[in-house]
């Protein structure tokens, strides 16, 4: 089985993800979401049904971790993409 592992690549996140998320984050959904992230050993993805397979079978832990750094990668991703308020207008 794939070990999962997530790189987070910004031409890869779409819309619809996003929507998706903002919109509940279920378990279908994070299965989903996270398989386009998962890369093998290499670095290289793997076709997305075995991705999917791979999220699929997370333990509750091993779910917690990936979501983990799935949110932290989120996290890093926006404040760099996102410009802060301006002050005035």
């Amino acid at each position: 089985m794939l070990s999962v592992k997530l790189k987070i690549d910004t031409d890869l996140l779409t819309l619809d993800d996003m929507i998706a998320l903002e919109s509940g984050f279920n378990a279908r959904t994070m299965r989903d979401v996270f398989a386009r992230f998962v890369v093998d050993e290499k670095g290289k993805s793997p076709p997305e049904a075995e991705a999917r397979a791979a999220v699929g079978k997370l333990t509750l832990k091993e779910l917690k971790d990936v979501a983990q750094q799935f949110s932290e990668a989120m996290k890093d991703m926006q404040a760099s993409a996102v410009p802060p308020p301006s002050g005035g207008a």
